[in-house]
């Protein structure tokens, strides 16, 4: 990341996201990073919409290579070019206009957003498997198939989030979160063919003595069964 400050030419949004990717590579993993859109969108304290703005830019300047759709669950797979010591032509703007985002719905924030964003340090991946966003929505995809459950609709708010972080941190395998979605599947109890006609939910669920249950198949068996919960 040192290196995209000394000698990326993006500026203000373009550079946090820039940032945002490089935290995000892995040397591990040939310095490439394969954070989503909306996961972008939380660390740079931007819009999705201007992140996709930023990333073409990046682009074009030739200081980021983007692969659609190549990293794990089809999330677009990056490379900071600056990292690996590629040559890479610098963005161009028209003098004195500076960037152009998209600013419908944004709020005002403070004079100089950037500096205010870096106040905080940019958190590491959490995991070889994925990042907090992609694992999050392949979740859902896979939360949102299954027959009786409530489908989860749009962004999660930052309680909802904040719950699934830690237990991702515990559990950062997408495989783990698919094998959940399938124990709920198979019970009737968690589904609403028991006798209450209770539904579990994302809520719930993301408790860690309630997901460890369902991890371990406390709740497959018969529709009938009495739980408590």
């Amino acid at each position: 990341m040192k290196l995209v400050w000394k000698k990326s030419k993006a500026k203000g949004g373009t550079l946090l996201v820039l940032l945002a990717i490089a935290d995000y590579a892995n040397e591990k993993h040939d310095d490439v990073a394969w954070p989503s859109v909306r996961t972008l969108a939380a660390k740079a304290r931007m819009t999705e919409r201007n992140v996709q703005l930023a990333l073409k830019r990046l682009e074009k300047s030739g200081e980021l290579a983007i692969e659609p759709g190549k990293g794990p669950y089809r999330t677009n797979l990056y490379r900071v070019k600056i990292v690996q010591g590629e040559e890479f032509s610098g963005l161009k703007t028209p003098t004195g206009e500076g960037e152009k985002f998209d600013m419908e719905g944004v709020k005002p924030t403070s004079p100089n957003p950037l500096s205010e964003s870096l106040k905080e340090p940019l958190s590491p991946l959490l995991s070889p498997h994925g990042d907090v966003g992609s694992v999050w929505e392949l979740f859902v995809s896979e939360w949102n198939q299954i027959p009786g459950v409530r489908p989860f609709k749009g962004p999660p708010g930052p309680g909802l989030m904040k719950l699934f972080t830690r237990r991702m941190k515990e559990h950062p395998s997408p495989s783990f979160w698919k094998e959940v979605c399938a124990s709920v599947k198979k019970s009737g109890f968690l589904t609403g063919s028991g006798k209450s006609g209770w539904h579990v939910t994302l809520p719930w669920i993301l408790k860690q003595a309630n997901l460890e249950k369902v991890a371990g198949g406390t709740y497959s068996a018969p529709p009938n069964t009495k739980f408590v919960c």
